[in-house]
């Protein structure tokens, strides 16, 4: 069966003939509209409370992909929770090399940070940073002043390029931290234009999120989609009350499945012959995809330290960790979230869909096949 359909073959042909057959136009339609509400990181996969979203979750009770049952009592500071991954990470990952995919922006310069503060200097030996001329343009000050003084380096394109097979080390990167925070896609500088929009209650007043699901698609999804996220997250005891906590349920709880996927689905190096994705998996290490950030990531409590008071205070929290490691009052004060462009390459042509034994079908040479799966995917 399929595990996972990357939503870049949305829009090919036997695909869309297939689940029309199946389910029909509306949902081809709503699969479309979920990749306009968000390109880069569709929202397609529920992982908790009721799923009325097209596809079927197989992959949700396996380890890495799931979400914990909420827990009002959890009361880790991001701190804590930053500390105790790095040292967890060093008890269970250690017995390879790590290379750490550093693009300058918060999220991975916060990974790095607790490195530093965390690790002895022997164990920075086994540590080398990733990354590339962008990287360092990003933030030149802690490259100079914290990564080249104490790890190896290396040029990120070059590490991304190699077979998975081939990798004597773990890859660690900086996702799924848009998760955690709200990553709220194209949509984030529009939230913070109009910042009082982040706080609407939306049991008053829904017609704003309404309104604001429907900028990119239509009025008939919008109203579809924000009944899937209410439905989803009361189902799931999550609590959801306000326009923010919906744009972040959407990617918290469905969008992390393709997040997991994303390295494979944008680096055209990795996956154009890829049979089959488990050492991906095994060797490829989200430093933000544990239950403790999910937790402090579902607490009310932290909202101030996910969104703060205006666009640069977006992931204040990951934002006061670096600078109690680096003191660099500029990055702390200004710095803003980029995407890292110079490292994912988008190609259409990569693979289709993933089976329940990780092997990676492609729609050039495998269509009958994924067409045939495809209906058991569907709900």
């Amino acid at each position: 069966m399929i595990l996972y359909f990357n939503h870049q073959h949305f829009q090919h042909p036997t695909i869309q003939q297939a689940i029309l057959k199946e389910c029909g136009p509306d949902t081809l339609s709503n699969l479309l509209n979920l990749v306009k509400y968000d390109s880069s990181c569709p929202p397609v996969y529920s992982r908790k409370g009721s799923n009325l979203l097209p596809f079927k979750t197989d992959l949700i009770n396996m380890p890495g992909f799931s979400m914990p049952d909420y827990n009002p009592n959890f009361d880790k500071s991001w701190t804590d929770v930053t500390d105790q991954r790095c040292m967890d990470l060093r008890n269970t990952h250690f017995d390879r090399p790590w290379k750490v995919l550093w693009s300058g922006g918060i999220d991975s310069t916060n990974l790095v940070a607790s490195m530093i503060k965390n690790l002895p200097p022997a164990d920075l030996d086994n540590i080398t940073i990733a990354c590339t001329p962008v990287s360092i343009w990003e933030n030149p000050h802690f490259y100079f002043d914290y990564i080249k003084s104490n790890f190896k380096v290396a040029d990120s394109l070059e590490i991304l390029s190699q077979d998975f097979d081939s990798q004597d080390a773990y890859i660690i990167d900086g996702e799924p931290a848009d998760q955690l925070f709200g990553g709220l896609g194209v949509a984030l500088n529009t939230l913070y234009q109009n910042f009082d929009w982040l706080h609407q209650d939306l049991i008053q007043n829904n017609k704003i999120a309404i309104d604001f699901i429907g900028q990119k698609t239509n009025r008939k999804f919008a109203e579809w989609y924000y009944h899937v996220l209410v439905t989803s997250a009361q189902s799931a005891g999550v609590p959801v009350t306000t326009l923010a906590d919906l744009a972040w349920w959407s990617t918290f709880n469905n969008s992390w499945t393709m997040v997991r996927f994303r390295s494979l689905i944008y680096n055209a190096a990795n996956c154009t012959n890829i049979k089959n994705i488990k050492p991906y998996f095994e060797k490829f290490v989200h430093w933000y995809n544990n239950d403790d950030y999910q937790q402090w990531a579902m607490n009310p409590k932290n909202t101030s330290e996910k969104l703060g008071s205006d666009l640069s205070e977006y992931k204040l929290a990951a934002k006061k960790y670096i600078y109690s490691v680096d003191h660099n009052k500029y990055y702390f004060k200004f710095k803003t979230k980029l995407g890292s462009g110079d490292i994912w390459r988008e190609d259409l042509s990569n693979w289709c869909c993933v089976t329940d034994n990780w092997d990676a079908l492609y729609i050039e040479h495998d269509a009958e096949q994924i067409v045939s799966l495809l209906p058991g995917h569907l709900r």
